[in-house]
Formats: C-alpha cells, structure tokens, sequence
C-alpha cells in the first residue's frame, strides 16, 4: 500500500538537508578564502597581508605589489632608530598596523560570522517557508477533503430531504384526499339525516294538523249534538209555551181587530172627505213643486254626478292602497309564520 503524502515530513527533510549544505559550503569557503582564525599559514609577514595573484613579488620573497610594498615595509621593520623621534615613529607604525590588523581580522571574523549566520537563516527561513508552505498545502488540502465531503454529506442530505418533503406531500396529498372525501361523505350524510328530519318533522306536522283538525271536527261534532238535543227541548217546551200564548193572543186580536175595524171604518169615512180636499190642493202645489224639484234634481245630478266621479277616483286610490298595504302585511305574515317555522324546527332538530 502507498504510504500517504506527508508535507510536513517533506519541508523537515528538505531543511535539513538544505542545513547539511550551507554548512559544507561555509566549510569550503574557509577553506578557499584563506582565513581560518589562529592558523599562521594565511600570514605572509609581519604586516598582514595576504598574497594575491597578479602582484609581483618583493624582496623577501611576498608579494610587493607595483610601490613594492613589502621590501619598503621590511627595511622600516629592520631598522633601528636611535633618536626619540625615530622610536616613537616606528612605535606609532607598529601600533597602527597591529591595529589595523586586529580589525582587519574582527571585520574579517565578523564577515565570515555574518555569512554564516546569514546563511544559516536563509536556511532556516528557507526551512520555515517550506515547512509553513507544506503544512499550508496539508490544511488546504484537508480543508479541501473536509469541503468536499461536508459537500458530500450536504448534498446527500438535501436529496435525501428532498426525497422525504416528496414522499411527505405525496402521503399529504393522499391523505387530504381521503379527508376530503370523508368530508363530503359526512356533509352528504348529515344533509340526509338532516333531509330525513325535516321530512319526520313535517309528517309529524301534518299529522298533528290533520288530528287537531279531526279533534275540532269531533267536538264541533259532538257541540252540534248537544246543542242538537238541547234545541230540541227547548224546542218542545217553547212550542207548548207557543201554543198557551198563542191563543191568547188570538183571542185577544180578535177583540183588538173588531175594535179596530169599527174605529177604522169611521176614520176612513172621514179621511176620505179630507182626503179629497187635500187632494184637489196637493195636486196644484205638487205640480208647482214637480217643477221646481225637477230643475233642482237636474242642478243636483249634475253636482253629484261630478261629487261620485271625485269620489269613485278617491275611493279606487284608497282601495289600491289598502290592497297594497294588505298585500305587503299579508308577505310580512306569511314570512314571519315561515321563519317562525324554521326557527321551530331548527329548535327542534
């Protein structure tokens, strides 16, 4: 099996390897540049200096360059003054050249020191970026993988989602449907029940009606005997009475009407006079008055006759409105006993 890819272990491995190298360089460049502190060999003289090809060499065998600097330097070494001056000349020469050596040999140190460290932190920074750069790789890379199966793991779960809101308004639509349909199965049974009451309800109606109405028949029946019965002695007993008064009253109407006769015989006899003298002047005033009443009908038939027209057209608008009114009181009733009706039968049910 191939072993996983590890950046980390890589950017080490490279770092030190990249350590291993700066340090055989520095060591070969110690080696070429010709200064190893405390190794007499890389001393030429007394003076310090360091032969250099292209110099021509001195007296003693360095190099003296074009003003021949080492024989000049080696005959001022070998003298041997006697005056104050002349010591104090060469012990100013002596102490400048010891000093210009030591710091030729610290800046010297110090640039191969700070080639060194430099390298060694161009080593190591190099090592760091590699490292940061690997482990950079390894997270992105793992962020990558993580992406990729929360990804996955996302996807797989919204289709499984989706798959479930599809199984869920399938099963919502069948039940739906099926509570629909018990709906309209219950709406359809209590409409029966409530047809079914109704209908009860207005036999029960019609046969209350129909034996209200044969209990008022029987009694009217049975009230129209009784007064039957009743009448009947009345009857008999107001016609004996009828007859006791009756020939009473017969005998008393014959004396009445013989009375009668005899004073109306003589009260004709005398009407009949007056009445022949109050003929002759009535007629004579009843023509005059004929006349007169006869042009006064005429006046008043045709005042009345224009008083019934007003009347006759005032009398049929009273008559409308009546009807009118009678017909909208009749609609309000007939309404009222129907919602009193249905008010007593929604109760009931």
């Amino acid at each position: 099996m191939r072993p996983l890819y590890d950046p980390a272990k890589e950017a080490t491995d490279r770092a030190d390897q990249y350590k291993n190298n700066a340090a055989n360089t520095l060591k070969e460049l110690k080696a070429q540049g010709g200064y190893k502190r405390g190794d007499a060999d890389n001393n030429n003289s007394a003076a310090g200096t360091t032969a250099q090809q292209g110099q021509t060499p001195g007296a003693t065998g360095g190099y003296g360059g074009v003003t021949n600097y080492a024989q000049i330097s080696q005959q001022f070494q070998n003298w041997k003054p006697t005056s104050d001056w002349g010591k104090a000349l060469q012990a100013t020469y002596m102490t400048n050249t010891l000093q210009s050596y030591n710091d030729m040999q610290q800046a010297q140190s110090m640039a191969f020191t700070n080639a060194g460290i430099q390298m060694d932190m161009m080593t190591a920074t190099a090592a760091l970026e590699l490292a940061n750069k690997g482990a950079l790789l390894n997270e992105e890379q793992k962020a990558a993988l993580n992406m990729m199966g929360a990804q996955f793991d996302y996807e797989s779960r919204f289709a499984q989602d989706e798959y479930n809101r599809d199984v869920g308004k399938a099963s919502l639509g069948t039940d739906l449907q099926i509570q629909l349909m018990k709906a309209g199965g219950d709406q359809t049974r209590a409409n029966y029940q409530v047809q079914g009451f109704e209908n009860r309800m207005s036999d029960m109606e019609k046969g209350n009606q129909e034996r209200l109405t044969q209990a008022q028949s029987n009694i009217e029946k049975q009230q129209q005997a009784q007064q039957a019965n009743e009448l009947g002695k009345d009857s008999a007993s107001f016609a004996q009475g009828l007859q006791k008064d009756t020939a009473g009253y017969m005998q008393g109407l014959q004396k009445d009407t013989t009375q009668f006769n005899q004073a109306l015989e003589k009260d004709s006899a005398a009407f009949g006079q007056a009445l022949g003298k109050d003929t002759a002047g009535y007629q004579s005033g009843l023509r005059k008055d004929e006349a007169q009443f006869g042009s006064g009908i005429r006046k008043d038939e045709a005042s009345y006759g224009s008083n019934i027209r007003k009347s006759e057209l005032t009398l049929e608008s009273d008559l409308r409105m009546k009807e009118a009114d009678y017909a909208n009181r009749l609609e309000a009733r007939t309404r009222a006993d129907q919602s009193k009706r249905s008010i007593g039968r929604a109760r009931g049910f």
